[in-house]
């Protein structure tokens, strides 16, 4: 690591390969203190994507709630949308929030939800 940054030094040939790995385990977000519109919710990430819980996975959107503590795990789908994945946390289920509205035509959905 140089300055945050990983540097490889060698001496580079035709067909080298690097592999790189990042594992992205999902995180809940809270919101900043002064965002007082968010005050008591929270959202689900991995990596730098948002996740939106949609009502096509999530019947009662009302009811989705996360803590800081909760147990999500990654859910790779290739048949949906070719290809996303989606976070589950308990029952809920998150999709990346680019992808959102793309199953239905009278979809809702919400980034932030109650924390708990």
């Amino acid at each position: 690591m140089t300055d945050g940054y990983a540097t490889l030094e060698r001496k580079w040939r035709r067909g080298d390969r690097i592999t790189l790995s990042l594992p992205m385990q999902p995180r809940v977000i809270t919101a900043h203190e002064k965002a007082a519109e968010l005050a008591g919710q929270a959202c689900v990430a991995s990596g730098p994507v948002i996740y939106a819980f949609e009502s096509t996975d999530n019947a009662d959107l009302g009811s989705v709630a996360l803590t800081a503590g909760s147990d999500c795990t990654v859910e790779r789908h290739p048949e949906l949308l070719s290809g996303v994945s989606t976070i589950r946390c308990g029952s809920s289920v998150a999709i990346p929030y680019y992808s959102i509205a793309n199953r239905g035509r009278d979809t809702s959905h919400r980034v932030w939800v109650m924390k708990r």
